[in-house]
């Protein structure tokens, strides 16, 4: 084979197409969906434990299409654009609960925009409770929110996807296991019947808006269900669950394992909001704390963790930054602008 390609002289017209297959096939994971350079890699090496020559190699070649990557991400760039999109998840990312917005990640927020970077938050939280923080930062931008189930705009509430025929036998299923749950709907949150008055101050603490106890209208977005992150077991046994439904299942927090529909996640949603806005979808970054976080990680051009995320989603970053509790976004987004995006980025850097 190496003699073969060694043969066949370089056609410098298709550069582009070369660089560009290498690139998709670095943000593809061997069973064919598609995920981060990192992801990538962490996908190689589960499928070489006894190769460890494969794995150096692979770590090699990632870094070195991921720096390709950033190269030709610069293209991208123009004077009405000059910067990434950032899509950006809220709690323990942006916002540590129990805290508000720090001054810090406010301040490089709205310089970040300012100097023509695009700003949106991709969270979990119903669209309602992210209101007043998308005031704050005066954002003009499309949000993400309900985990990628929909989206707010100056315009209201966009609806995406919704737990079609499921949410009934989803209610049923939980709620017989004895586990308080939680159903987003457009107009609020809902509880089931085995909601006890005490969770209404964990809401408060992530600054989500109070759910109330009778049913409300419209479609049901996502369900929300409190179950112990350590208990592996039920764990195993609500994503199967899930999977006989035909939903899809994430945890976006150690209290929080949600039920959402199969195209509700913050990566579909984000590049809808690219897509309507005419984007370009690679010319993003995400930057996220947890497992509801992969897809956003998967879709957008390139991905940060913040330095308190699980290890498994630091693993599938580019790049750990700061601290939550340190405003580490802030100092991210500060050294973009700096930095003038992509041309400042390159994949051995720390922050």
């Amino acid at each position: 084979m190496s003699e073969h390609y060694a043969s066949r002289p370089p056609l410098v017209e298709a550069d582009w197409l070369v660089r560009a297959v290498t690139v998709a096939d670095w943000r593809a994971a061997g069973v064919g969906k598609r995920v981060s350079f990192a992801r990538r890699f962490e996908d190689i090496a589960a499928r070489n434990p006894d190769n460890p020559g494969k794995v150096r190699q692979a770590a090699a070649m990632v870094n070195e299409v991921r720096d390709s990557f950033l190269e030709w991400a610069r293209d991208m760039a123009t004077e009405r654009r000059p910067l990434p999109w950032v899509f950006c998840d809220v709690d323990n990312t942006l916002i540590r609960p129990g805290d508000g917005l720090s001054d810090a990640n406010k301040t490089a927020v709205k310089a970040y925009v300012a100097a023509g970077g695009a700003f949106s938050v991709a969270t979990g939280k119903h669209p309602l409770s992210i209101a007043p923080l998308v005031l704050q930062l005066g954002l003009n931008t499309t949000q993400v929110a309900g985990n990628g189930s929909c989206l707010l705009d100056r315009n209201g509430i966009t609806v995406l996807d919704e737990l079609r025929g499921t949410e009934e036998a989803l209610r049923s299923a939980l709620e017989s296991r004895g586990l308080p749950i939680a159903v987003y709907r457009p107009q609020g949150i809902e509880t089931g019947g085995l909601w006890p008055a005490s969770l209404d101050e964990i809401f408060d603490r992530y600054g989500e808006i109070r759910p109330t106890r009778t049913r409300l209208p419209g479609a049901a977005l996502k369900i929300l269900c409190i179950v112990d992150g350590d208990d592996l077991r039920r764990e195993d046994e609500l994503r199967l669950l899930a999977a006989e439904l035909g939903v899809d299942c994430c945890r976006s927090d150690r209290h929080f394992l949600e039920f959402l529909p199969k195209r509700g996640n913050k990566g579909q949603a984000a590049r809808t909001v690219m897509e309507r806005a005419q984007w370009p979808v690679l010319h993003s970054l995400a930057v996220g704390d947890t497992e509801n976080d992969e897809l956003l990680f998967a879709l957008c051009g390139a991905c940060a963790a913040v330095a308190n995320a699980g290890e498994w989603t630091r693993r599938g970053a580019d790049w750990t930054i700061g601290q939550c509790a340190d405003s580490g976004v802030g100092v991210f987004l500060d050294r973009l602008r700096l930095g003038l995006g992509w041309a400042g980025l390159r994949s051995d850097m720390t922050f």
